[in-house]
């Protein structure tokens, strides 16, 4: 099972999404005070395999005695939760920040800047630090990475029970047999 603090949130919706896709188990833990957050809880809310959670205290009113089920998904700068969570089962930071890179109990997923959507069908708009800004494509100069294609690359990095390090996905194009592949994980270092 997995557990996704701010489930809701642009990063954290399409991770949930993807895992129960995939069959999974999700807990979410996200607030519904925001419009969008409470459409977002709508759309997976409906899912058997999916629970959510207002307060991570909650989730720990319930669930104490169950926490080695769990995988712990930590989006932005929880460093406080993430310390409480870490020796209790498999731990993954998605950052925007090197905050994390010291400790060696915690998978830390650096978030590269990523272009896509949020619950509607424009393409126009990139991510950074949990937050979309509106972009023109042609205007960009950074390496920007598309969410649905990051999220997908988490889920197989979550899959592989990897040794706790930083993991650093980047664009990148490279010709192989004249296939290209938009999208390498860049370095991992543990």
């Amino acid at each position: 099972m997995y557990l996704i603090k701010d489930a809701f949130q642009p990063i954290g919706f399409h991770l949930v999404d993807y895992l129960l896709k995939q069959g999974e188990e999700v807990v979410g833990v996200d607030k519904l005070d925001q419009p969008i957050a409470e459409h977002a809880s709508l759309m997976v809310g409906r899912n058997a395999n999916f629970i959510h959670y207002e307060t991570i205290a909650a989730f720990l009113k319930d669930q104490q005695s169950n926490l080695a089920n769990y995988s712990f998904i930590f989006i932005g700068q929880e460093t406080d939760l993430i310390e409480y969570f870490e020796d209790k089962g498999d731990c993954y930071a998605i950052n925007s920040s090197e905050l994390l890179s010291k400790k060696n109990t915690v998978t830390s997923i650096e978030l590269p800047l990523l272009e896509g959507r949020w619950l509607t069908q424009q393409n126009n708009r990139v991510v950074w630090q949990q937050q979309f800004f509106p972009v023109e494509a042609s205007k960009i100069e950074a390496p920007v990475v598309d969410l649905d294609v990051f999220i997908s690359i988490v889920y197989h990095i979550l899959k592989a029970s990897l040794t706790p390090g930083v993991i650093k996905i980047k664009h990148k194009k490279a010709e192989i047999k004249q296939v290209e592949l938009p999208f390498i994980i860049h370095s991992i270092s543990c």
